[in-house]
């Protein structure tokens, strides 16, 4: 039976209707269904795992392609200093591949992320630049 246009638009007005209370319920319970997997099921960790495994592997390593193998050299270790957990993170928890495979969990579980580069003088590295990630949370 074929639905008509006039039927269609209905429903889709009706569909797009205002903000509601319904709603929030309605994405507060999706977000907190891929988390409470990621509590309990040991199959869904070891889907993420092989995602991140996957997605991630080893982390971005840059290697130097400049004519200079001296400069090249000294690329790949500013590189390696920085990504250091005292250089890359604010907190001075995580290195840049913890930081890598954090965020891609949390955005396939939360959906977002959000990461704010830092100008911080107090870092160990003359590059002073560091990241804030927050994952699954608006700021306002």
């Amino acid at each position: 039976m074929p639905i008509h246009f006039y039927a269609c638009s209905v429903l889709i007005v009706n569909y797009f209707s205002s903000y509601t209370l319904a709603d929030k319920t309605q994405r507060d319970l999706i977000k907190a269904r891929p988390r409470c997997l990621k509590r309990n099921s040991n199959i869904a960790n070891a889907a993420m795992g092989g995602i991140v495994r996957n997605v991630v592997g080893v982390g971005i390593k840059p290697q130097g392609r400049t004519p200079s193998e001296d400069l090249n050299q000294e690329i790949e270790a500013l590189w390696a200093e920085w990504t250091k957990p005292d250089n890359c993170d604010v907190t001075g928890q995580q290195s840049f591949y913890e930081m890598e495979s954090m965020l891609l969990r949390r955005q396939n579980y939360d959906g977002e992320i959000f990461v704010k580069k830092v100008f911080d003088r107090r870092a160990a590295t003359t590059t002073s630049i560091c990241a804030r990630c927050s994952a699954g949370r608006r700021s306002r």
